[in-house]
């Protein structure tokens, strides 16, 4: 995990989502991404890097969007507030 930025894999999984005919193709691959990212400790803010720490705004909402691609505001806000 040293080497990812989750809010670049959450950008690919809201592309992948996006796309109806290829989301089920990947759906293994969507759910493992984001599985090692919430079992990480990146979300929860436990792990601490300046670099994790700089990046947490734009990962929050990269997480929330890919969660619920198309969501509307306060869907994504309600999202970021419960895990921030």
């Amino acid at each position: 995990m040293r080497r990812r930025l989750a809010f670049r894999e959450f950008g690919t999984i809201l592309g992948i989502k996006s796309h109806a005919e290829v989301e089920n193709e990947f759906r293994a691959v969507v759910d493992d991404i984001l599985r090692q990212w919430e079992e990480s400790g990146v979300l929860s803010g436990q792990e601490s890097s300046p670099l994790s720490s700089h990046l947490e705004p734009i990962t929050l909402v990269m997480y929330a969007a890919a969660l619920h691609p198309g969501g509307n505001a306060y869907t994504i806000v309600t999202i970021i507030i419960v895990l921030y």
